[in-house]
C-alpha cells in the first residue's frame, strides 16, 4: 500500500510540473508576442536583429549596423503602408459591398458585424503602431 502512495506522489508532483511548465511557457510566449506586436517598433527590429546575428553569427559591429538598417526598412515600410491605406481600404470596402449582393438580409448584417469588428480592430492596431511623438 505504501509503494502505491509513493507512485502517486510521485506522478502528481511530475503531473504538476508539466502543468506549471505549460503555463509558465505560455505566459512567455504570449508575453513575447504580444510585445513584438503591440510594442514599440522597436520590438520588432529587435527580433529580427537577434535572429540574423544568431542564424549569421555576426559580429557587434555587423549587429549594430544590420539593427540600423533594420530600423530604416521598418520606417520606410510603415510609410509606404500609411500611403497606400487608404486605397487598401476603398478596395476592402468595395469587396465587402460585392459580396453583400449575393447574401440575404440575415448574412448582410452578420457580414456588417463582422466587418465592423475588424475595423474597429485595425484602426486601434494602426493608432498603436503610429510613431509616439
Amino acid at each position: 500500500m505504501k509503494t502505491w502512495k509513493l507512485w502517486m506522489g510521485i506522478l502528481v508532483i511530475f503531473l504538476a510540473g508539466i502543468g506549471i511548465g505549460a503555463v509558465g511557457t505560455g505566459l512567455i510566449v504570449r508575453h513575447t508576442v504580444m510585445n513584438v506586436l503591440h510594442g514599440d517598433s522597436t520590438a520588432m527590429a529587435d527580433l529580427v536583429t537577434k535572429r540574423l546575428a544568431r542564424r549569421l553569427d555576426l559580429t557587434e559591429t555587423q549587429k549594430a549596423a544590420v539593427s540600423q538598417t533594420v530600423r530604416e526598412t521598418q520606417l520606410k515600410l510603415r510609410e509606404l503602408r500609411r500611403t497606400y491605406q487608404p486605397e487598401a481600404e476603398r478596395i476592402l470596402t468595395d469587396g465587402i459591398a460585392r459580396i453583400k449582393t449575393e447574401l440575404t438580409p440575415r448574412q448582410q448584417a452578420e457580414l456588417d458585424a463582422i466587418y465592423a469588428r475588424f475595423s474597429t480592430r485595425w484602426k486601434m492596431k494602426r493608432q498603436e503602431a503610429a510613431p509616439s511623438p
